[in-house]
């Protein structure tokens, strides 16, 4: 039988569920340094836009 001495899994099955886990700790730190980045490209996008908006303001007021 192909399974007859299961001890000799065991050590497989150990680097197994450490290598998935592993991954799974990579995958999401990797997500969330991502989620961050684009958070903070969104916020100096923002911040551009608001700049800029106010800029407007000032012009139109002294044009009036």
């Amino acid at each position: 039988m192909f399974f007859k001495d299961k001890r000799k899994w065991i050590p497989f099955g150990i680097l197994i569920v450490l290598v998935i886990g592993t991954a799974v700790l990579v995958r999401s730190e990797i997500q969330s340094a991502s989620v961050q980045k684009r958070q903070k490209e969104a916020q100096t996008t923002l911040s551009f836009f608001y700049e800029n908006l106010s800029v407007n303001f000032e012009r139109l007021n002294y044009a009036k």
